[in-house]
């Protein structure tokens, strides 16, 4: 059971907080990773345009008209800046996207960002409350969190250091999270970036993020000023009743750099 609560703990933490993946056996740092699947133009006037990009490297271009076979790939170039280059299978066309703060943006401005999912299920949290996104903008630190078991019946607050050791050693505190125009944060080289494998959907009283591949929702909710929970879908209903995170909002503009498992973050200036 003690397995099964830290794989929980851990998953939950992985799939919402920064861009990295996790099993059993290791945690390694992929931060750019997740370009893969759609993105749809979101600055159209008219037709919007959109990608299927495929993990081989291939992909379509397309609008309601068109459809356009291409290959992709994704570059870190001078001064840590992504570039997503673009083109076609006869070598006719060519397009050079940038990405950052979850837009791929091109050239002649067109923008492209990850669908919002075609349903959310809201989780019923009691304890949220309205939010706008101003307010869930900023650092954010987490102290600690409580988790209900079912046999025995018991509720067990854990610490950051509790979450650290559950991690294996790869999430000493402090843990911060970023929050910028309703995504979650990280870094690439020094520039803020979001995790291309997230999506973020905003909903009036939380963020929901959600992974590529990850069968778990994760749900930012705003309960008080200064005040966020994260909970999220529980994959083992049979053994844990509940887990909840606590973070306090900060005085940082951005995140301090920590453990090699943060060193993607924005340092502080």
């Amino acid at each position: 059971m003690k397995k099964t609560l830290s794989l929980l703990l851990v998953t939950l933490l992985l799939i919402s907080l920064f861009p990295i993946l996790a099993d059993e056996e290791e945690i390694t740092s992929r931060p750019i990773d997740g370009f893969e699947g759609s993105w749809i133009q979101t600055n159209a006037a008219g037709d919007p345009w959109e990608l299927d990009l495929k993990p081989d490297g291939t992909g379509t271009m397309k609008n309601s008209s068109q459809e356009i076979p291409i290959t992709w790939k994704a570059e870190i170039m001078l001064d840590d800046i992504i570039m997503v280059d673009i083109q076609d299978i006869d070598g006719d066309y060519f397009e050079v996207l940038w990405y950052k703060d979850g837009v791929l943006e091109g050239e002649d401005k067109r923008n492209f960002e990850r669908p919002q999912p075609d349903f959310l299920i809201e989780e019923d949290y009691a304890a949220a409350i309205p939010a706008t996104l101003a307010d869930f903008e900023g650092v954010w630190e987490l102290t600690g969190g409580v988790v209900s078991v079912k046999e025995p019946p018991m509720t067990i607050e854990i610490s950051t250091a509790d979450i650290n050791q559950m991690a294996g050693g790869q999430m000493p505190p402090p843990i911060y999270i970023g929050i910028k125009n309703g995504k979650l944060m990280g870094r690439l080289g020094n520039i803020y970036m979001v995790d291309p494998a997230l999506s973020c959907t905003y909903t009036g009283k939380a963020i929901y993020v959600t992974r590529r591949g990850v069968p778990i929702t994760a749900g930012y909710f705003y309960v008080s000023p200064g005040v966020i929970h994260l909970t999220g879908s529980n994959p083992n209903p049979d053994i844990i009743n509940y887990c909840i995170f606590t973070f306090y909002r900060t005085e940082l503009q951005m995140i301090p750099e920590g453990s090699k498992s943060w060193n993607f973050l924005p340092k502080e200036p």
